[in-house]
């Protein structure tokens, strides 16, 4: 781009040009004066990767969802959700104070993973000590966050992933090779049904898709929960065979974003993130970081799909970014 055509500025949200391109992303200006927050660290969801390769059926492809900074009105540091977060300044949807322990890089990688954990595993499956539970992608942001509530709520934990990833998760977790299972086939059935003496587990937390998503199925006990987080299969309004939900199963679709735009959601999330960091149990996820001027980058490393934890992108403030200049 030459210079006639772009300008500099300090105010900026990530874009997609083209759906499908991920070169295509650029920095568009903005005005701060029409945000509620500052962002100083995004938190990179899986979600903004398939909205950036032009993969999910959905009306609004803005990129970002989570965020941390500080709320322009209060100057009080926060976390939280919002749209298109991926940028020097957004309008929370939902915000709580960031604990003053927590540097922003690490209250980034909080609200969407342990959110969607809380409002699945409390809210919608009301788990119980000495309940089962498979968690899918154990090594992933929702996963890592599951397994942590889980074993402070004294729940008897299965999980999957990938073979590459077995090792971290029995260091960080303290899990045995009984409690894992193969993440990119139907294996995990058998794992979960001889770890139960066949009985399966009362709540499923997944995020597989396809097949892997009804071998999921296969999994639970009678009464028990399913709680879907992926977004492929939804917006694909893939069929179910209902026969398998014949003992008295639970299916519960589980997206946080047009929630945690309802006030009415405000004093129930409150209420997840205050008991949970009373408990301890909210720990930040392990951080992989991008500048901001490496954000495609980040983009491009989220959909190898060998990261853990989380991927943060920081240094707005410390950037001037270059945006195309608008004829108005």
């Amino acid at each position: 781009k030459n210079n006639d055509q772009s300008q500099e500025t300090s105010h900026a949200v990530l874009k997609i040009g083209r759906p499908g391109i991920l070169d295509s992303l650029e920095w568009s200006g903005i005005d701060p004066r029409d945000y509620n927050a500052e962002v100083k660290a995004s938190g990179l969801n899986f979600r903004d990767v398939m909205r950036a390769m032009g993969q999910l059926k959905e009306a609004d492809c803005r990129l970002g969802l989570e965020f941390s900074g500080v709320d322009l009105l209060t100057k009080e540091r926060i976390f939280g959700i919002g749209a298109q977060t991926i940028a020097t300044h957004t309008n929370a949807y939902y915000s709580f104070p960031t604990p003053e322990h927590l540097s922003d890089e690490e209250a980034a990688t909080i609200p969407v993973v342990y959110l969607t954990v809380y409002y699945a595993l409390l809210h919608k499956a009301n788990v119980k000590e000495g309940h089962s539970i498979l968690i899918h992608a154990g090594s992933g942001g929702v996963g890592m966050a599951a397994i942590a509530v889980a074993q402070s709520r004294g729940l008897k934990i299965f999980t999957t992933c990938s073979s590459k990833k077995r090792e971290f998760l029995k260091k960080r977790f303290g899990l045995e090779d009984f409690q894992i299972g193969d993440s990119r086939s139907d294996d995990f059935v058998n794992t979960v049904l001889k770890g139960t003496r066949h009985r399966g587990v009362d709540v499923v937390l997944n995020q597989l898709a396809g097949e892997l998503q009804v071998a999921s199925l296969r999994c639970l006990a009678p009464g028990g929960h399913f709680c879907e987080i992926g977004k492929y299969d939804v917006m694909e309004n893939t069929s179910i065979s209902l026969g398998l939900m014949a003992n008295n199963i639970s299916f519960h679709v589980i997206d946080l974003l047009p929630m945690s735009a309802d006030p009415a959601c405000k004093p129930m999330f409150d209420g997840f993130l205050r008991d949970g960091f009373q408990r301890g149990e909210i720990v930040p996820l392990p951080i992989c970081e991008f500048h901001a001027k490496d954000a495609v980058e980040a983009f491009r490393f989220m959909s190898q799909g060998k990261h853990l934890g989380k991927i943060i992108i920081n240094g707005y403030e410390s950037y001037t970014f270059l945006v195309e200049q608008r004829n108005i």
